[in-house]
């Protein structure tokens, strides 16, 4: 008989990284969603000048100068919708994202509020323990970051990776780079109280 897995629970730290990194990437997520919405309306006016422009053929079907000029327009709507297209299924993927966005919002609450309540910080939320055990969330949560970055710092590289793959790593990276020195600051202020208090 296999052993019994006990679920662990996840550090508080990996919810606040998950957290930054979809508040990140969520205004290029939106902003894919309301493109392919404006792609949809763009892609049913192009479909009627397309529907009037075949009514208008088959009408000049007796003057083919008038009739060719009006394909060639059809023919370059036509290409036209192929971009659209691929804007509207990239902006309706997105939404799913959204859609996973605002459940992981809900988890983290949870995860934030569970935290806040099985804390041991009952004396004082700036207490000698509260205080270590914060610079403790924050040291793992940089050596998560840590590993984060040097993941990254791979994909930046142009002669093995693809051009949208690096150029989406070098965002990132900066994004965790700025991260990461936000954490030491607070780091290093926690640290400071702590060697106030034990003065």
């Amino acid at each position: 008989m296999a052993a019994k897995k006990t679920k662990r629970p996840v550090n508080i730290g990996v919810f606040h990284i998950l957290k930054s990194i979809v508040d990140y990437k969520m205004p290029s997520v939106r902003a894919a969603v309301d493109a392919g919405r404006r792609a949809a309306d763009e892609g049913r006016l192009i479909g009627e000048q397309i529907d009037s422009l075949e009514r208008y053929v088959v009408a000049n079907r007796y003057d083919r100068n008038e009739a060719r000029e009006a394909e060639a327009m059809i023919s370059d709507y036509r290409d036209q919708l192929c971009g659209i297209e691929r804007k509207i299924m990239h902006g309706t993927e997105m939404e799913q994202h959204v859609a996973a966005a605002a459940q992981f919002e809900k988890t983290y609450k949870a995860a934030v509020n569970k935290h806040k309540a099985d804390s041991t910080c009952s004396v004082s939320p700036h207490s000698l323990a509260c205080l270590q055990a914060r610079y403790d969330e924050l040291e793992a949560e940089l050596g998560r970051l840590d590993d984060l970055i040097f993941a990254t710092t791979i994909n930046c590289d142009p002669d093995s990776r693809s051009e949208d793959l690096v150029q989406d790593s070098l965002r990132d990276l900066e994004y965790y780079n700025a991260r990461y020195a936000e954490l030491v600051q607070q780091q290093s202020q926690i640290m400071a109280t702590i060697r106030a208090y034990e003065k």
